[in-house]
């Protein structure tokens, strides 16, 4: 019913010593220091299969190890002096009806058994339990000698599922850390550069920040690739652009396949955690998690406060051991709702019944500056905390040696251009983001760079800090390749789908194109010497610049996630036309017959189908437009006369045509997007598939759904 493996003697004796005292990841060593374990019902193989597999409770992932009562784990091991265990214990929530679980950390010293924590875990009674419980006990009086560290659960109701309890990333910390380097990206989400005095603006907004950049390098033409969350933060994690890592829409996730920065830096021994409150990189089955050995979000309320908490409580759980920590704050964000006493920080105040948190408090032209008065409040009040995380480094005497990048992943609009929020436009005020590196021990600090650079430009140079390999495929360059590089730069390739919004450009320090697909057609170029805040927008063909990035990014825009696919059922001949503003890229013939066409034209913008379905014999065709998220309209006949809109449906919800052309609802707005319609009526049924396979884990939960609906990402109907 148990099982037991046991390492040979030499693979299990403590390592030698290295001259300066480390902690220790127990999972991540546990081919050289775990001597048995055990879970209950489980076999040999599944138990070495799950040793270190990431677990999810409420928001927080960790990794950990399988703890089924009755379960025992035993580590052989060196402690330090100050040696602490630090680690979790948690059930799943599918167990939470279910009676309690005895968590129990034994240490066997010189043959002496000595219990050094015992915690009971019951979700069914109390709501604290009902999450990963952070546990932790002193193990300095078994400093200097070799020990045996025993994990055990017992349980009250007998055997249960293999998935009953979990322990989470044991560790074992010292103060005494001997110089392990550490790499922090703290990422503080809508953060326009332009609303920080480091970049020139008249409020002082960002005191800390300020005074962080004074040790540090400052980027003043740093480029996001999308102006919206996802696609920037999977560029930054993969430096690759969003038509190569293709997580361009809510629904799609970071491709598994791909390796993240987190991956590289623990396949090097670095532990990797993540503390995050957006939920648009937070959501299960949206892989951002991947390589993180502890990936979650703080307990509520998620404020900038309660994640440089969290932030520092992980630092503290890995002193000892080279550590790579990703920090993600969104106070800046919509509803702009800073805490007192920033919420009257700047003027104008806002008013008794009359919010200023988010664009649809704007009634009259004096709301705009209560509104933004409020944005920079809630940047200073993230300033605050950023300040309090940097001072939190100095006093664990982390600090001179950290590699410390400080950048956003988007900006805001304020009627700049007539919009508000973001992801809709790729003006500057979205994708021109503050970016502050700090490297070691003072290294470059009080530099300057004018220069272009990217975020895509962040991943090579973490790696390049830390003394390792940068690899080939990736599409950023590290960014000392600034510091002395001469000509122009390389453009800045840019896109951004986001519900109907629709847009591609590229941008240089001199010149910017942009071509907007959806919900209006439109192409511009501007000339950022003479116009920076562009307001003059000229035909692309009007500047050989602009026409040379035209050329280069028409190219390289991302094709679409998902197929379409068109059945058409009856047994009358259907010609059907289906017209985008971008490009048909692909069609795939499924199950056409002999006298079935499927031809593109109209330069690439229209797919004519003719099918003749019989009964009970459908005719099938796929389809792919680029760029990703173009918007598609379809119009036809049936038997020779118009199609009425009765006869479009589409997806699982039978959305049905109002009028004719009509234009396919966005993805987002409906449930079961990637599902056939339910019956097979005479007519045109359309839904999507994905274009790659494992592309889609499935809809978004409710939790997630409701999560961005509050945050604006998604419609509130």
């Amino acid at each position: 019913m148990y099982c037991v493996f046991v390492c040979a003697a030499s693979v299990i004796a403590a390592p030698a010593c290295t001259g300066r005292p480390e902690g220790i990841d127990l999972i991540r060593s546990n081919r050289s220091r775990l001597a048995e374990a055990s879970a209950g019902g489980l076999g040999q193989a599944e138990v070495r299969a799950d040793v270190g597999q990431p677990r999810r409770i409420r928001d927080v992932v960790r990794a950990s190890l399988p703890a089924a009562p009755p379960s025992r784990f035993r580590f052989v091991t060196n402690v330090p002096a100050d040696g602490r265990l630090v680690l979790a214990a948690g059930i799943p929530g599918r167990h939470h009806d279910r009676s309690a679980v005895e968590f129990v950390v034994n240490v066997r010293n010189r043959g002496r058994e000595t219990t050094v924590l015992s915690h009971l875990v019951d979700p069914a009674n109390r709501e604290a339990d009902r999450r990963w419980v952070p546990l932790e006990a002193d193990l300095s009086e078994h400093a200097g000698t070799d020990v045996e560290i025993v994990l055990e659960t017992r349980g009250f109701d007998g055997t249960g599922p293999k998935d009953r309890a979990f322990w989470g990333n044991p560790t074992i910390t010292t103060a005494a850390d001997g110089g392990a380097p550490l790499v922090v990206l703290y990422l503080v989400d809508t953060l326009r550069a332009d609303h920080l005095p480091l970049y020139g603006y008249a409020r002082d907004t960002a005191p800390e920040l300020s005074r962080f950049a004074q040790d540090a390098v400052v980027f003043d033409q740093a480029i996001a690739p999308s102006s919206w969350t996802k696609p920037s933060v999977a560029s930054l994690f993969t430096s690759l652009l969003p038509r190569d890592h293709g997580c361009v829409q809510f629904y799609t996730p970071l491709d598994p396949a791909l390796v993240t920065l987190a991956e590289r830096l623990r396949d090097q021994g670095y532990g990797t955690g993540a503390v995050v409150v957006n939920q648009l990189v937070l959501a299960k089955n949206m892989h951002f998690d991947q390589g993180f050995d502890h990936f979650g979000a703080p307990p509520s309320p998620r404020r900038a406060e309660q994640v440089v908490d969290a932030a520092l409580r992980f630092l503290d759980a890995r002193r000892g051991q080279p550590t790579f920590l990703y920090v993600h704050t969104m106070d800046a964000h919509t509803p702009y709702l800073p805490p007192p006493p920033f919420d009257r920080r700047f003027e104008p105040h806002p008013e008794p019944e009359r919010a200023a948190a988010e664009p649809s408090d704007y009634v009259v032209p004096h709301d705009l500056a209560r509104i933004v008065g409020q944005y920079d409040g809630a940047i200073a009040y993230g300033d605050r905390e950023f300040g309090r995380f940097v001072q939190g480094l100095r006093q664990r005497g982390l600090y001179d040696r950290a590699t410390i990048v400080f950048l956003s992943d988007h900006g805001e609009e304020f009627l700049d251009h007539g919009g508000w929020v973001h992801g809709h436009t790729l003006f500057d005020e979205l994708v021109r983001v503050p970016l502050v590196v700090k490297y070691p021990a003072g290294r470059e600090a009080g530099r300057r760079v004018a220069r272009q650079v990217q975020l895509l430009d962040v991943l090579p140079t973490i790696l390049m800090s830390q003394g390792l390999a940068v690899p080939g495929g990736i599409a950023g360059r590290a960014l000392e390749e600034s510091f002395t590089a001469t000509g122009p730069a390389r453009p800045a390739l840019l896109e951004t789908k986001y519900r109907e919004h629709v847009a591609y450009g590229a941008r240089t320090s001199e010149t910017k194109y942009v071509r907007h697909l959806s919900p209006s057609s439109q192409e511009v170029s501007y000339d950022l010497r003479r116009d920076p805040r562009e307001r003059r927008g000229r035909a692309a063909e009007a500047s050989s610049r602009a026409l040379a990035l035209k050329l280069a990014v028409e190219a390289s825009v991302s094709p679409s996630a998902f197929r379409h696919r068109v059945r058409v059922d009856g047994d009358v001949e259907y010609d059907l036309r289906l017209r985008t503003t971008g490009w048909i890229e692909v069609v795939g013939r499924v199950g056409l017959g002999s006298t079935d066409r499927a031809v593109v034209t109209g330069d690439g913008h229209v797919l004519v189908l003719r099918l003749r379905p019989e009964p009970g014999r459908p005719r099938h065709a796929e389809f792919l437009t680029r760029p990703h998220g173009v918007p598609v309209w379809i119009d036809g006949t049936r038997g020779g006369r118009r199609l009425r809109p009765a006869e479009v449906r589409v997806a699982a919800e039978g959305v049905r045509a109002r009028a004719l052309p009509f234009l396919l609802p966005e993805v987002e707005a409906f449930e079961g997007p990637f599902s056939r319609p339910r019956s097979a009526a005479s007519g045109v049924s359309v839904w999507l598939v994905p274009a790659r396979a494992g592309h889609v884990d499935g809809p978004l939960d409710r939790q997630a759904r409701d999560q961005l609906k509050a945050l604006g990402y998604l419609p509130r109907r």
